[in-house]
């Protein structure tokens, strides 16, 4: 899919690659169906804004940092003759974002805001190589990207004693520049080179509106909704092929416009002193329509035309259905368990610029679908975790989250009228978390820290002699916040 459903499925997975709204909840595997944390709700669902008291600030920073290296050899006899191959890579990846947040109760009247700036870098190299029999050949490429970003949130409440609305807005901007370079050596042959800079700027719009009725000490119902509008565009800034700079008078300029609308209802009502049980569904939807801006070439127009014609369109629907329950220990601290089903239908479609004919006759008009991909997805989500006060200044906390997921994907390829059809895929995902609280009045200090296994599967080789390895590695996220309450 597209850039649109990599950057929906960033929103929604796990937190470990997102700012959490609530860090102590993030510390618990991440659960929050059946336990109410009014601190992270107020900026998912404004209404909530009306559960705060006095002046409310918080800062809540978070940094990853990963660095992993690789390298192997193999080799091989096949006909008496020998073959080898070795690799080596370096990557590193640096997230941080502080956002500060702050809610001011007037009466009934509950007014605050939200400002981040992120910082986001990745670099990686690479280098390959391959012997064989008269032959050589050596790659080199790398990679850096640095990715800025800010955003401003306001929002506003209204307090009609047991009743609560809001709403809140949000704008953000994103600038990534991003460089390559690529070095390819054969012998006998040649040597060929190329540089490539490009530039991307993002902005985007976010609206929400919510209600509460209700308490948290007996039942409570919670709806909201959301809809983001983004607009993007990326574009070449500099070519060089082999050393001699590219002219880009007639740059490739590709762009981006996308919404997304979701709607939520949440239900949670306490049993008895102790117990809570909670429930959450969610629709989510997403467009996006994609363009390009290029010399286009087709057979009524042999010099061409450069002028932006419309290449794609991606749409998305997404539910997601949960359940809880929570329960409070005498000494204070809580437990939790939830569980949240997730299906997905996605379509992605691919079209024609130009109008031509097909070699076996057929033609197609510009704006026609050249390629149709449909995918289905159904993930399960498991959270569990809970938090012990050890004194009453100190709580630590622990938590994991699983997920696990299967797949069907189905594509048409109209050039050929190939379709393709897989079935049953699954892929799983697992973290493990932590944290701890301090209180020291009016200041409270939050801190998770998150552990991701990751696997790779470098080698495999196959022929008189059989390679095989597994790298384990681990990402490894820090979030904190230091709130302040008046």
């Amino acid at each position: 899919m597209r850039i649109l459903v990599a950057v929906f499925f960033l929103l929604m997975s796990s937190s470990l690659f997102s700012q959490p709204n609530s860090v102590r909840l993030f510390g618990m595997g991440n659960v929050s169906i059946a336990v109410p944390d009014i601190e992270g709700e107020v900026f998912v669902n404004p209404a909530k804004a009306a559960r705060l008291t006095g002046v409310f600030l918080r800062f809540r920073p978070t940094y990853l940092r990963d660095s992993r290296s690789g390298d192997g050899s193999s080799s091989y006899l096949s006909g008496g003759s020998s073959y080898s191959s070795n690799y080596s890579s370096d990557n590193t990846q640096t997230d941080a974002l502080a956002p500060v947040d702050a809610v001011i109760s007037l009466g009934p009247l509950f007014i605050g805001g939200s400002a981040s700036y992120q910082i986001n870098s990745w670099n990686s190299s690479n280098e390959s190589g391959d012997q064989n029999p008269g032959y050589s050949q050596s790659n080199r490429s790398k990679y850096e990207t640095n990715r800025p970003s800010t955003s401003l949130s306001l929002l506003g409440a209204f307090d009609f004693g047991g009743i609560s609305i809001g709403g809140a807005a949000t704008l953000s901007n994103m600038g990534q520049e991003s460089k390559s370079s690529y070095i390819n050596s054969s012998s006998p042959g040649s040597s060929t080179s190329s540089e490539y800079e490009y530039k991307l700027d993002f902005s985007g719009t976010t609206l929400r509106a919510g209600f509460i009725a209700g308490s948290t000490e007996t039942f409570e119902i919670s709806m909201y909704g959301n809809l983001d509008l983004s607009k993007s565009e990326d574009k070449p800034t500099r070519s060089v092929s082999n050393g001699v700079p590219q002219p880009l008078n007639e740059a490739y300029i590709n762009r981006n416009e996308s919404s997304t609308s979701s709607l939520v209802a949440e239900l949670r009502s306490r049993v008895g002193e102790r117990l809570m049980f909670g429930g959450r569904l969610k629709r989510s939807s997403l467009s996006g329509d994609y363009f390009s801006k290029s010399r286009w070439y087709e057979q009524s127009i042999p010099l061409g035309v450069y002028e932006e014609r419309k290449t794609g369109v991606d749409e998305m629907t997404v539910y997601e259905i949960g359940a809880g329950c929570s329960w409070q220990a005498p000494s204070g601290g809580t437990f939790s368990i939830e569980f949240v089903l997730s299906p997905t239908s996605s379509t992605s479609k691919s079209l024609f610029p130009t109008s031509g004919t097909y070699p076996d006759g057929r033609t197609y008009r510009k704006g026609d679908v050249s390629f149709e991909r449909d995918d289905k997805s159904t993930a399960k989500t498991l959270r569990a975790g809970g938090e012990l006060n050890v004194t009453e200044v100190l709580t630590l906390r622990a938590g994991s989250e699983v997920v696990w997921s299967s797949h069907e994907i189905s594509s048409k390829q109209q050039y050929d009228q190939r379709t393709e059809k897989t079935n049953g895929s699954t892929s799983a995902t697992f973290y493990a978390s932590g944290g701890l609280s301090y209180v020291l009045s009016p200041f409270r200090f939050d801190y998770a820290i998150a552990l991701v296994p990751n696997y790779n599967f470098p080698t495999l080789l196959f022929g008189p002699s059989f390679g095989y390895s597994i790298e384990q590695d681990v990402f490894v996220r820090h979030h904190l916040t230091l709130a302040l309450q008046l």
